[in-house]
């Protein structure tokens, strides 16, 4: 597994993890939470063989993944996704030192938004003990409902313990994701924006650097100061969810052809409608253009399906030096009066 959020990257465990994790799941007010600890060091150790063993399974169901923080790299944390036929179960563990930070809830919120995209379940739960309050907290702000007291169902250090249940349905995951998308503003975006759009655009596109096994397609490696001089010619669009930047596209008008670049939606709402909202708006911006046109990689289904289904058709591929295989589309503007 390899997740990236806007603060994380939650990737698969390997060896050398064992010394960061051991730091925290030795620490006794860590492990009061959990069914296990405090470690030691031959626990941890076996933790992360145990770990890696799960990255053999085929298909795989079990997923206990480091929670990395992008900007320094230092490990904070570990959380895991278990599948059960069509049901999941989440559970998370963090460095005290970084309690209290919203890490706990990110995690949780990419392991939900995958179980049910990328897995096909139908239900995740989480339990926490009673006294565990923050993880309680974790488990509402996600969205999960509480959904009873489990009495004295679990054996652990010679005595019974109680545990919350809490719950999501991939129904309810998804009503809410919609609800959160129409509070979506999209304007035009300032100087001061393009910053955090770029940004944007690095985590966005990491899913299309996997596709194509190379790390240095184009969105990956473009320059503030390329992108600045984007904006000189270009109205780059943003979408904004509760003040934070989630989504943008770009377009210049060139001899009554609106020629589109660069869609991007943050990986935890993909596919719930934005990219489709972001291109309308940018085809209301030109609607005085003949036709409207845009490109993407050859491999990249996702979004060929999407620009299908809004009526555009391939026109050309063209071969560009160090990056996949472009394919053009295009869509001819229906309101516009064509005069010959």
């Amino acid at each position: 597994m390899n997740i990236t959020t806007e603060r994380l990257l939650i990737r698969d465990f390997v060896l050398e993890d064992w010394t960061e994790v051991h730091s925290y799941a030795s620490d006794s007010e860590v492990a009061k939470y959990m069914i296990w600890g405090p470690n030691s060091i031959e626990e941890t150790r076996g933790f992360i063989n145990s770990t890696i063993e799960m990255q053999r399974q085929e298909p795989r169901k079990d997923f206990e993944c480091a929670v990395i923080l992008k900007e320094s790299g230092i490990l904070i944390g570990g959380c895991g996704l278990h599948q059960d036929g069509m049901i999941g179960e989440i559970g998370y563990c963090f460095n005290p030192l970084y309690w209290r930070r919203g890490y706990a809830s990110e995690a949780a919120f990419a392991l939900i938004d995958y179980g049910f995209k990328e897995l096909g379940l139908h239900r995740i739960f989480a339990t926490c003990r009673p006294d565990n309050i923050g993880s309680a907290n974790v488990m509402k702000k996600v969205g999960m409902q509480y959904e009873g007291h489990l009495r004295e169902h679990m054996w652990h250090k010679g005595k019974w313990h109680d545990s919350y249940l809490h719950a999501i349905l991939k129904q309810e995951w998804e009503a809410q994701s919609q609800k959160s998308n129409s509070k979506i503003l999209i304007t035009q975006a300032e100087k001061s924006d393009l910053v955090v759009i770029l940004a944007l655009q690095y985590l966005a596109y990491q899913s299309e650097a996997k596709i194509y096994r190379n790390p240095f397609i184009q969105p990956l490696t473009q320059t503030i100061e390329e992108l600045q001089q984007e904006s000189t010619f270009q109205v780059i669009l943003k979408a904004t969810f509760e003040g934070r930047i989630v989504g943008s596209v770009r377009a210049y008008k060139d001899e009554g052809t609106c020629k589109i670049g660069k869609l991007i939606v943050h990986p935890t709402i993909q596919n719930q409608g934005l990219g489709t909202k972001l291109i309308l708006e940018i085809e209301r911006i030109f609607e005085d253009c003949q036709r409207y046109e845009l490109f993407t990689g050859i491999k990249s289904e996702r979004n060929i399906y999407l620009y299908n289904k809004m009526g555009y058709q391939v026109f050309k591929t063209e071969e560009v030096s160090s990056n996949p295989k472009m394919i053009y589309l295009e869509k001819n503007n229906r309101s516009v009066t064509h005069v010959k």
